[in-house]
Order: C-alpha cells, then structure tokens, then sequence
C-alpha cells in the first residue's frame, strides 16, 4: 500500500497589521508560496504604510530613526531575517566601547558604573566610587552577596520589588525605573518581574544573591566563548592554538542597519507580491465562519481560512470580543504607553511646538546646550508599547489557550512574548510555520490510500 499523492488545498490567510511582527508573517508565507506552496495572503493595514513605528529618514545624511534605532544582536531572529533578504553587509554593530548610560539625580547626569549588569553591581571598586548611590545603598550592595537561596514562589511580583529587596528603595529610584523606562516606557511598580526579568528570578531562587547569580552565569559564557575560541581558532606553531590564551571579542549589545531600521520594512516590502498588500485598509470585524474567517476590511467582506493577527493587543481585543469575550477581555487588559510613557502620557496630547519646547529647555538645564536646532521631528507612537504588568504570564497564558480552541487563529507583536524587533520578527515568522505546518497535517491526514 502506498499513499497517493494529491495537489495541496490552497490556504487563504489574512494577516492584520502591517508593522514588523506582521510584515514577517507575510514574508514566510510568501517564502512558502515561492517553494510551490499552495498559499495566498492579504496583508491588511490601516495606515499608509507598512513598517508600524519602524520608520527612518535620511536628512543631509544622516538616518533620523522616528521608532527604534537597533535590535539585541543576542536576540538572532533579526539579524537571520536581513541576511535572508540580502542585508547583512548593512548590518552594524554597536560601538559599545564608546557607549555610555547616563542617569539623571537631582538635575545632574551621573554615568552608570562598571561591572552594572542590568540592575546588578558585579564590580565592588566602581560600585563604591560611583556617586550614583549613597553609602547605605553601597553597604547594602555589599551585604546582598551574602543572601542565602529564596525559595520559587508561583506568585508575581513587580520588579520594584524584587529591586528594593536586594538593593534598597534607592536603587529602583535611580536604577530599575530609570533602566526600564527606557525599554518598556513603564514604571517599576507595575512591570512583572517573571515577564521583564526572569533571569533575575531564576537566580534568587538558586543563589539568593543577584550579584552571585550574575558572576557565576558571566563565568559560564566566557568559559564557553573561550570553547568555541579553541575549535575554531585554527592551530599556531607546532599545532598549538594562537588564540588558546586570549579572550573572545564580545558581541555587540546592538545592531542597526546602514540605511536605518526603514531598511528592513522596505526589503521585506519587496519581496512581497503588491496586489496582496492594502494599505489604508482598516479591518472593522472578524467572525468565524463555517469553514474558516470572515473579515470585514474596507466595507468588503471576504473568507479566508486563517487569520494572523499582528496588531496592538488593545485593537485585537476590539476585533476577538465578539468572537470571544473572555480572550478579548484579556487582551485588551494588556496596557499599553519616549517623551511621555506611562508616568506622562498626557504630554502626547500636547502640539509639536510644547513638545520640542520642553526638550529644548531640558537639554539646556541638564546639558547646557543654547544653539537652536538645525531640524526637529516629532513622532507619536500612542499606545505603542506593551506594558507587562504584574500578572502577566498568567494572562497570556489563557490567551495562548483560548486561541489554541479558535482553528486557523494567529497572534503576533510584542504583546505576548517579547517587546523587541527579534521578539516580533520570531512570532510573526512562528505563526505563519504553525499554519503552514498544521495545513501539511490536515492534507496528509486527507490523503487517500491507494
């Protein structure tokens, strides 16, 4: 007996929104449409263009980024994405070297200190040096390498806290707050810890000491970087390895391209088929139909058999209520928020002018800089940014099972898991594989026997 071999059913999908998470889902079904796949998509977006709030400009030569500027390099998803459209001699890294985080205390800019790994001192000199903490703050970073193990607790808790029980309430002042308002635009108080730094959790569990737990895992890569060094270094004089006692290059924190993050939207751009993209197309509704999606979009209702939703969680609760209310009611319980954030949000409200006034008088109380700027811009991403509050694995844990229960249904963005380009990039590409993989399934399981 041997199975017959039958043409694929073709898989219509539509996909909402066109920002990167999106823009990555279309670009791995059109992958799969050009290997023979039986496969059409439509990729939906309100605005003019794609990209969401990846968005560069070049004036007088020079990349103006009105979104984010670069990726985790130790994140691959980005960087495997450009080099598979032909970007990688564009891709480039960050002089870390040069790099410098400054923090604001009292009107003043004070650096962050050596050996900070993100939020831990792991370097005892520069820590007590630093004017950034006081002296109670000092010793109290001292004594928390003595910290026994802390049992894991299933219950959540914000990274204020986490924070403050190590370090004291001075080190989320001038630390965690500070830090994260720059990645997440939220505050401390609220962000989950398990979400926004789980390896820190994990650590307390093992080592008790943060600064411990840092150590150690910082021993661990450089033991295997210098692994990966002596296999691949190649072998010296009398087939010793010239590299054996040197220390492997770090890579770079960040990467960017050449032609600013635009680069990336316009590449994949590209390489999608153009009758299959609507811009200025704001989906109104889905519904499940019979067999499939009925989606709304531009006054035309059409069917699809899939849908992969790559919008903001608040607007994907709007679309999923009335198909769903507890999977939208969650969805649109993720909140969302640099000039602004949480904390100040109503300074989006305010014109251009305000806004470029403020940050000129600011830059010249902080800085000391007077000189009128050459060109301003001013770009408003509202609700733009998913806030992982406390409570949030748990939640997007029944989001994940109440979408699982919805056949031919994709989430995608930086909502869920992720809040990164990488992050978005691998759950724009995971979603549409999932689909493609689960459509392979259904058409085997259909095969007739010969």
């Amino acid at each position: 007996m041997r199975a017959k071999m039958v043409l694929g059913q073709l898989m219509k999908t539509a996909i909402i929104g066109g920002g990167i998470a999106g823009l990555a889902a279309a670009y791995e079904l059109e992958k799969a449409r050009a290997s023979g796949a039986p496969v059409e998509y439509t990729l939906f977006e309100s605005a003019a263009k794609l990209g969401g709030s990846l968005a560069s400009e070049i004036v007088d030569g020079a990349v103006l980024e009105r979104g984010p500027d670069s990726f985790l390099t130790e994140k691959p998803a980005a960087a495997e994405l450009c080099r598979e459209l032909g970007l990688a001699a564009d891709l480039i890294p960050s002089n870390d070297a040069a790099r410098k985080t400054w923090i604001l205390v009292k009107n003043t800019l004070i650096p962050l200190p050596d050996g900070l790994m993100f939020l831990v001192p792991t370097k005892l000199i520069p820590t007590a040096l630093t004017p950034l903490f006081s002296l109670s703050t000092k010793i109290r970073m001292g004594l928390e390498l003595l910290l026994p193990p802390r049992p894991s607790k299933e219950e959540d808790e914000a990274v204020a806290a986490l924070v403050e029980r190590h370090f004291g309430p001075e080190a989320v002042d001038r630390l965690a707050d500070p830090l994260l308002s720059g990645i997440y635009g939220g505050d401390a108080t609220q962000l989950s810890a398990r979400s926004v730094l789980p390896r820190l959790v994990e650590m307390e569990s093992e080592y008790g000491s943060l600064t411990r737990g840092m150590l150690a895992a910082h021993r661990k890569v450089r033991a295997r970087a210098k692994d990966a060094a002596k296999k691949n270094g190649g072998a010296g004089p009398r087939g010793s390895n010239a590299h054996a006692n040197s220390d492997p290059a770090p890579r770079p924190i960040f990467t960017s391209l050449r032609g600013g993050m635009q680069q990336l939207v316009n590449a994949i751009q590209a390489s999608l088929n153009p009758a299959w993209v609507r811009l200025g197309t704001p989906v109104s509704a889905i519904a499940k139909a019979a067999h499939g999606w009925r989606v709304e979009a531009g006054g035309v209702t059409e069917t699809c058999d899939a849908v992969i939703i790559a919008s903001q969680a608040w607007a994907a609760g709007v679309l999923l209520s009335p198909v769903d209310a507890a999977l939208g009611e969650d969805l649109s319980a993720i909140l969302r928020a640099f000039l602004g954030g949480m904390k100040n949000e109503a300074l989006l409200t305010e014109p251009d002018e305000v806004l470029v006034a403020t940050v000129r008088r600011e830059l010249q109380q902080i800085l000391g800089i007077q000189a009128e700027p050459e060109y301003t811009q001013v770009s408003r991403w509202r609700r733009a940014m998913a806030q992982y509050a406390v409570g949030h694995q748990a939640r997007a844990k029944r989001v994940a099972e109440r979408v699982a229960a919805l056949q031919g249904l994709k989430l995608a963005g930086n909502a869920y898991d992720g809040i990164g380009i990488p992050d978005c990039i691998r759950l724009g590409r995971t979603a549409a594989k999932e689909l493609l993989s689960s459509q392979q399934v259904s058409e085997s399981a259909s095969q007739p026997i010969a």
